[in-house]
């Protein structure tokens, strides 16, 4: 929940205010849309049985998140030796697609509710206690995190790149 509260912030900061790319508007709504319609259109339906199937729900869950996570503080960390967003930029961003593949963690996580079912009659129960747990930090998420990265670089902590280690 908090990499798309905060990808847009990141993206329009102002390069000298400790990092940001000050991408206009428009460039800014173009990347939102291409991470849902890349990850909302055939790929979760596609290719998450396959992945689980293939390298286990285990697997697949911890190996999704830490690519997508790095590449802010990547990002920001070229942004300011180059003073230009150019084409290692843009690169990046493009790895920024591959969200796609942490959403394939939520799928899992619902895979792991089902098979702690200690039997049929609880599923329910199960799946409405988690559903409400995901619901609640989807509601408190993203201000907890876009807060988060305005202290963080606010105070420089770990030179404004906190936010981060807390998404992980």
């Amino acid at each position: 929940m908090g990499f798309f509260a905060l990808a847009p912030l990141f993206y329009a900061t102002p390069v000298g205010i400790r990092g940001g790319l000050a991408l206009p508007p428009f460039t800014i709504g173009v990347i939102m849309i291409a991470f849902r319609v890349g990850n909302y259109g055939m790929f979760q339906m596609l290719f998450t049985a396959r992945a689980n199937e293939r390298f286990g729900e285990r697997r697949v869950f911890c190996s999704a998140v830490l690519p997508c996570i790095a590449t802010f503080p990547t990002i920001r960390w070229i942004v300011q030796a180059q003073k230009e967003v150019g084409l290692a930029i843009l690169v990046l961003i493009f790895t920024q697609l591959l969200w796609v593949v942490v959403d394939m963690a939520y799928v899992v996580i619902f895979v792991f509710v089902t098979g702690a079912s200690p039997n049929k009659y609880s599923l329910g129960t199960m799946n409405g206690l988690s559903q409400t747990t995901t619901s609640i930090v989807r509601a408190m998420g993203p201000a907890a995190f876009t807060s988060l990265l305005a202290f963080s670089k606010e105070y420089n902590l770990l030179r404004g790149n906190h936010v981060y280690v807390a998404l992980l």
